[in-house]
């Protein structure tokens, strides 16, 4: 998706896209690079892993199906393969002894959302566009700062916002004195359009034992 792809390249070297993972870590062998980090590579069985890092939200119930039926993308007894799993905002220790029943050798982590810019969006009335797959968590965030959202509009995952749209929403917020306020990754899918008057919240992930899950993946490549 090129919104991950524009975010991506702002935060990395080097980014190699291909259609086929097999061919994009040909690539990077012949580029000479010692490490390839797939992005949802977990369900790839053509490809044999030195590591495997599964990502949860804290809030995640789930019925034990996968997509479309329930929101796994995989059987939940695939952990077994997997070596770590970051699970993203509160302790949930039902979900923790879910997933050691499952493989009571895999490392849990914790982790949270961090805002970094939300004092420029105080006092301000926002309207909110976001096409995000857990949109949940962004407005969790907006209210933990008491962040006052007049008026929202959620779309779709990867949703591509059209100029009329785009300039719809941009009246709407004149019209009312609103503050338009989106993610990072929905700013990447619309900055192509006049956006002077729009701005996203910076949000940093914030791990908890970050210096052992480092050396964790370090030993592995040592």
């Amino acid at each position: 998706h090129k919104d991950e792809h524009s975010l991506i390249k702002e935060n990395f070297d080097y980014l190699i896209l291909n259609s086929n993972r097999t061919g994009a870590i040909q690539e990077a062998q012949n580029k000479d690079f010692e490490i390839a980090i797939l992005d949802d590579g977990f369900q790839d069985y053509k490809i044999k892993k030195d590591l495997n890092i599964i990502c949860f939200n804290s809030n995640f119930e789930g019925n034990g199906f996968v997509i479309p039926a329930g929101p796994l993308r995989e059987n939940l007894n695939s952990i077994k393969n997997a070596q770590i799993i970051i699970i993203n905002g509160y302790k949930n220790l039902r979900f923790e002894k879910k997933i050691l029943e499952i493989n009571n050798k895999i490392d849990i982590y914790y982790s949270k959302y961090k805002a970094i810019n939300y004092d420029k969006f105080n006092q301000k009335e926002l309207l909110l566009i976001t096409g995000i797959g857990n949109p949940e968590n962004f407005l969790e965030l907006l209210n933990k700062h008491n962040l006052k959202i007049a008026k929202k509009y959620i779309f779709p995952d990867h949703y591509v916002f059209s100029k009329d749209e785009i300039s719809n929403f941009i009246n709407e917020a004149r019209k009312n004195s609103y503050q338009i306020i989106c993610t990072e990754k929905d700013y990447h899918r619309i900055k192509k359009h006049c956006v002077d008057e729009i701005d996203f919240l910076r949000v940093e992930l914030v791990l908890e034992k970050k210096e052992t899950l480092i050396k964790k993946i370090q030993d592995i490549y040592d």
